[in-house]
C-alpha cells in the first residue's frame, strides 16, 4: 500500500497513484454553468427540467455539477429552455484537474 498520492506528468495527462488504484487525470476541468444561467432567469429545477425536456434527475445532475458528460438532445433543450448558445453553458478551468472515464 502506497502511504501518499505519487502524481506522475505524462504528456498532457496526470496519472495519480494511490493505494494501489491508479486515476488518470486530463489537464483542466469543464464545468456547467447551468445553475448560473437558471438562477439568471429565476428558474427552478422543476421549471428547468420541463423546459428543457429532461427528466428531473438529469436537471438535478446538472444544476449541481455533478455530470461527467452529457448528450447534445440534452444540451440543445438546454439551450433552448435557458435561451443561451452552447459556450455560455460551459467553462473551461485549466487550474483543476478532473480524472478521464
Amino acid at each position: 500500500m502506497l502511504d501518499k498520492t505519487i502524481k506522475i506528468v505524462y504528456s498532457d495527462y496526470n496519472l495519480n497513484a494511490k493505494e494501489g488504484n491508479l486515476t488518470i487525470m486530463s489537464p483542466g476541468a469543464i464545468r456547467n454553468r447551468v445553475s448560473e444561467m437558471a438562477g439568471r432567469r429565476r428558474m427552478n429545477i422543476k421549471k428547468l427540467a420541463e423546459a428543457a425536456g429532461i427528466s428531473y434527475q438529469t436537471a438535478y445532475s446538472l444544476y449541481h455539477d455533478q455530470t461527467s458528460r452529457i448528450d447534445f438532445a440534452t444540451m440543445a433543450g438546454l439551450c433552448k429552455a435557458l435561451e443561451v448558445e452552447v459556450g455560455e453553458l460551459f467553462k473551461y478551468d485549466i487550474e483543476e484537474d478532473s480524472p478521464v472515464d
